[in-house]
């Protein structure tokens, strides 16, 4: 017998389309007024859900989503929010156009900012094991500094310039 996994994606309002499209997208994890709009829908269930946005968004009643979608407030923001992610969409992409070709990473001064949802990967310690790499890939273990100059020195030996 075989059996399959289906998933059903609940209709929407048609104006609450870009709030589907936001929780998709990281970017915005890193807008609080983007994630500030799921929390207004239900602020106890996007706590319970770990401020996931998918997992909210397929969790919210879709009598709530069509209350939503009437609230002329709601949805001023919803679009207002917008337009700020299409001029930051618009300004990454003129940089990546600009910088195309020519870089390979961008250090910052500033500490980066990271999702309350990344916590648990980002501020732990892991203990990870290479023993498989140096065995099967001839793997040579170095601090940061020396692996940060060997792959710089690479990216030069075939012709970028860092």
């Amino acid at each position: 017998m075989i059996l399959r996994n289906i998933f059903v994606y609940p209709r929407y309002p048609e104006k609450l389309r870009r709030l589907f499209y936001f929780a998709y997208n990281l970017w915005t994890l890193w807008d609080a007024e983007a994630l500030q709009l799921f929390n207004r829908i239900d602020p106890t269930l996007f706590m319970q859900l770990g401020r996931n946005p998918v997992k909210f968004l397929y969790s919210v009643p879709l009598e709530r989503l069509e209350e939503l979608s009437q609230d002329k407030g709601f949805i001023h923001d919803l679009d207002r929010v917008w337009e700020r992610y299409e001029i930051y969409e618009d300004s990454s992409n003129e940089l990546r156009d600009m910088l195309k070709d020519k870089l390979i990473a961008y250090f910052s001064k500033h500490e980066p900012f990271y999702p309350r949802n990344l916590e648990p990967y980002v501020f732990h310690d892991w203990i990870v094991d290479c023993s498989k790499a140096q065995k099967e890939l001839l793997f040579t273990p170095s601090n940061f500094h020396e692996g940060a100059r060997r792959t710089l020195d690479w990216y030069r030996s075939i012709g970028y310039n860092v």
